[in-house]
């Protein structure tokens, strides 16, 4: 069965990014940003998509306990 993850908000540039938070089965949690709230950042701030998801998961300039080393944009991170 299948449950909604719930949503968590982070600033981004200045921007709100709605990031989904899921426990995984075997403990870990994965964060995955919403796309649109990336694309319509990266578009507002002229950043690339792979770094607005980089940022929302908390690489870089952005803190977080949701980083992770190497975030895919389409897998989340």
């Amino acid at each position: 069965q299948r449950f909604p993850a719930p949503l968590r908000e982070r600033i981004v540039l200045g921007h709100d990014v709605r990031v989904k938070v899921s426990e995984l089965p075997a403990g870990g949690v994965r964060a995955k940003p919403e796309f649109d709230d990336v694309r319509d950042v990266a578009r507002a701030t002229g950043r690339s998509v792979s770094d607005i998801t980089l940022l929302a998961c908390g690489g870089d300039d952005s803190t977080s306990s949701m980083a992770a080393p190497y975030p895919h944009p389409e897998r989340g991170c």
